[in-house]
């Protein structure tokens, strides 16, 4: 066999093994997806019936960062008679420090008329 002929043979060899190897990875990463949408669409569903609905909402958040892939993140409840978001979940390096903590964000007449009436 001529050499040129070899040596085009196993540079495709070495790049298909490539190619295939990012795919894998991609597939695995598309299977954590898959995953983490079925988790909170389960969640979504049971959380009118939930008796205690921050722990639903902590594993949602929990899961929503294995989706996007981050080391962080946080979920805030506004309080209308401050404007105030409080850190209520938070997962990551700052958890101890921010859950309770309050950051105002605008002063409450302020607010739009959707978050004053949210929830209500």
């Amino acid at each position: 066999m001529n050499t040129e002929v070899v040596r085009f043979l196993q540079q495709e060899s070495a790049r298909l093994q490539r190619e295939n190897q990012a795919l894998q990875g991609q597939i695995q990463t598309l299977h954590r997806y898959i995953e983490g949408l079925a988790q909170l669409h389960w969640a979504s569903r049971r959380i009118a019936e939930e008796e205690q609905p921050l722990e639903l909402l902590d594993q949602c958040l929990y899961d929503t960062m294995q989706i996007v892939g981050c080391q962080d993140g946080s979920l805030s409840c506004l309080d209308q008679s401050t404007g105030e978001l409080i850190f209520t979940l938070v997962h990551g390096m700052l958890e101890k420090a921010l859950v309770g903590r309050r950051w105002r964000c605008v002063a409450p007449e302020q607010l739009p008329p959707a978050f004053k009436t949210a929830g209500t």
